[in-house]
């Protein structure tokens, strides 16, 4: 699967990385909107990867300021 030219398929780094390269971009051009709750298990599918890489990638972002993490309710 190919995201706007990012390759979902494993290959050079780790899940991790892939996942938050792709959900880095997907914020900064305006497929993830502001405000929008982010669903790991669609986020998951979407991405073709697993929960744990996911979770993960969103907890570097939140390092970022580029998502926000709410106590309960999740990204």
């Amino acid at each position: 699967m190919t995201i706007q030219g990012f390759d979902t398929r494993p290959g050079e780094g780790s899940a991790t990385q892939r996942a938050y390269q792709m959900l880095r971009h997907m914020i900064v051009t305006g497929v993830l909107r502001p405000g929008e709750k982010l669903k790991i298990d669609a986020l998951r599918r979407k991405l073709d990867t697993g929960a744990s890489p996911i979770r993960e990638a969103l907890s570097l972002l939140t390092s970022d300021n580029l998502v926000e993490r709410i106590d309960q309710r999740g990204f």
